[in-house]
């Protein structure tokens, strides 16, 4: 079952109020106890068998976290030169959806690149609203960030997001 933030975000408040804090063990502990009441009882597997299964696909998608293909670019009208380092793997947003997978990325490959430039734009805009509130209170201007974003995402996905 999906939950809205807003939901979920009631859910662990009401967890927080009544325990001081919040315990991910306990947390489960809870709604496990619950026998299918607790208001996020849907949100778990709980046929183990299927659980487990969930769960190693997670550890395949996240044995891939973290890899990086390297190669070495040189520009000379805009003097950019030197090695650089995007995931080795991509899963395309546009597929996620889908069941998605990955392939491995060809820095060479312009629509792989999109991609990578893509993604990037999408994660700084995570960042952003994670954290741009705190990064502007220690008096940080979020203005080169939304340039940043603005340059690695192309116009017609900007007005498409």
């Amino acid at each position: 079952m999906r939950f809205s933030k807003q939901k979920r975000q009631e859910i662990i408040d009401d967890f927080i109020r009544r325990n001081g804090g919040y315990d991910a063990q306990a947390f489960l502990r809870e709604v496990r106890s619950s026998n299918g009441t607790h208001p996020a009882w849907s949100w778990f597997q709980w046929n183990d068998g299927a659980a487990a299964e969930e769960y190693r696909l997670w550890q395949a998608r996240t044995f891939t976290q973290g890899l990086r293909v390297s190669f070495t670019v040189e520009v000379t009208e805009r003097h950019v030169s030197g090695v650089r380092a995007v995931p080795a793997l991509l899963s395309p947003l546009d597929n996620r959806r889908n069941g998605g997978g990955y392939y491995a990325v060809d820095p060479q490959d312009e629509a792989h690149m999109a991609e990578v430039r893509l993604q990037g734009a999408a994660s700084l805009e995570t960042w952003m609203r994670r954290y741009g509130d705190a990064f502007e209170l220690a008096g940080g201007d979020l203005d080169p960030f939304y340039a940043a974003v603005a340059l690695l995402r192309p116009a017609d996905e900007e007005e498409a997001a």
